[in-house]
């Protein structure tokens, strides 16, 4: 996609300030959080050498941060938590995954 300036405005003679592409593309801005609901259906799982399948159902906290290899273009997300947890209808107990600290600094958005 390329951005064109705006045309000129008759009543004034000069061209409109154009978009900068970050904003132009919609991206979240930065310092601000995005929450996602995640959901895996017949995740298969082996306990005490059972295999089973069991339906995950949580979330993924990240923060947004400014990319400086390519800020007008793109951000980072940085995670800050995220938790899937499921039960099994012939097991007991729940299976949890969750993290709390980042481990892989950034992902590209």
């Amino acid at each position: 996609m390329q951005l064109r300036p705006e045309a000129a405005c008759p009543s004034q003679g000069t061209a409109a300030a154009a978009p900068t592409p970050a904003a132009s593309v919609g991206l979240p801005p930065i310092g601000s959080e995005v929450a996602s609901s995640m959901l895996a259906n017949n995740v298969p799982m082996t306990y005490k050498k059972q295999l089973f399948s069991i339906d995950l159902r949580g979330g993924i906290k990240q923060r947004v941060e400014r990319n400086p290899s390519d800020p007008d273009h793109s951000v980072l997300l940085r995670t800050e938590g995220f938790r899937v947890s499921g039960e099994h209808d012939g097991a007991s107990g729940t299976a949890t995954f969750e993290q709390s600290k980042d481990t892989n600094p950034q992902s590209t958005l």
